[in-house]
């Protein structure tokens, strides 16, 4: 690294690189960041178990897709524990948003795009169904 400066710019990340493998990254982000900005992770890595990226499984087989949703389900009880021992809600956390615009009148519940349907698919999700809002279920 003292030869090449380039080398030397990159020392932290060479250094650094494995420093965090062995942690979560919601216990990594609690203590590392802003508590906004942990809760903004913690609010992504809930959305993320709650409805992951479709399609979920690469098989239709039973077996793997057992194994699956039993390891998304352990894994989101876990998380929802250390988000609530945080002092956090999980159920606030991941709570739908209203609309942005008086047209919207659905929300892909993943993302949190906001549509003027009330019934489709998000296309960046995979193809999650969409979810119409409350104020616009009930008029």
């Amino acid at each position: 690294m003292l030869l090449a400066p380039p080398a030397a710019i990159r020392a932290p990340d060479l250094l650094a690189r494995h420093l965090l493998e062995n942690f979560h990254p919601l216990a990594v982000a609690q203590v590392l960041c802003s508590p906004g900005r942990f809760q903004s992770v913690a609010r992504q890595a809930l959305l993320d178990l709650r409805y992951p990226l479709l399609p979920v499984c690469p098989t239709n087989e039973p077996e793997p897709m057992a194994t699956e949703q039993w390891f998304r389900a352990a894994r989101q009880e876990a998380a929802e524990q250390f988000v609530q021992r945080a002092g956090l809600k999980p159920e606030e956390l991941t709570a739908m948003p209203g609309p942005t615009e008086p047209a919207n009148q659905s929300c892909c519940p993943r993302c949190g795009a906001q549509f003027v349907r009330r019934t489709g698919t998000c296309l960046d999700c995979g193809g999650r169904q969409i979810e119409p809002f409350k104020q616009a279920a009930a008029t």
